[in-house]
């Protein structure tokens, strides 16, 4: 008998639905057409009780991205220096790498303090071992990145003692903005001449000279 129970519950439970569909399809015929396969809809969707396939937690997904978006990190030894902002790195495998410092840019070699800055840069990293990460490659294959020894940021401390601009046409970071300021208030470094051109500035006139000239 409490097999016979099962077996009566279990049918119910299949044709429960199929019953309530064929009331709703009936009582559509009785020109309630609309209200009729509305209610037909929602017993059907009472029924169901299959359980929701959970999907993943968006901060999970959002945990994965901020990974992908992680800067490379390059170690290594510096063992030249081109100008204020630009050096070589002696990575692993004897390979020397050029570096240019994002988000600043130091006077040229024919512009004043250029010999300064680049005194001031070696000071810091000649020699030394530095972490620089990655921010992008330039067109002139050069890593772009901000570079550290040991827990002193190469990019800022530049800024701070005045030898470079911040290149705010790349880097929008206002901190950084707010050291060139500092720097400039207090005339250090190459903001110890009045108004001195900026090095993009200076680099576009020579480019429209030459081209006058030609």
């Amino acid at each position: 008998m409490q097999k016979q129970f099962r077996c009566t519950q279990t049918h119910e439970r299949i044709f429960t639905p199929f019953l309530l569909l064929f009331c709703g399809i009936t009582l559509m015929s009785m020109h309630k057409m609309f209200p009729a396969f509305l209610l037909s809809l929602l017993l059907l969707h009472a029924c169901d009780n299959t359980p929701a396939v959970e999907k993943p937690h968006r901060e999970e997904h959002q945990a994965k991205t901020l990974k992908k978006k992680k800067e490379k990190v390059i170690t290594g030894k510096v063992v030249g220096i081109s100008d204020g902002d630009t050096f070589k790195l002696l990575v692993e495998g004897n390979e020397n790498i050029r570096v240019r410092l994002h988000g600043v840019d130091a006077p040229e070699k024919a512009q004043d303090y250029s010999t300064q800055a680049r005194e001031k840069l070696s000071s810091l990293i000649f020699s030394k071992s530095v972490e620089v990460e990655e921010r992008d490659i330039d067109r002139y294959g050069r890593m772009v990145g901000v570079v550290y020894v040991g827990d002193t940021n190469v990019n800022e401390e530049l800024l701070r003692s005045g030898y470079v601009w911040h290149y705010a046409q790349y880097d929008k970071n206002e901190v950084w903005a707010r050291l060139m300021q500092e720097a400039r208030e207090a005339k250090r470094g190459l903001w110890n001449k009045a108004n001195p051109t900026p090095p993009w500035q200076f680099r576009k006139e020579k480019r429209e000279k030459a081209a006058i000239e030609e």
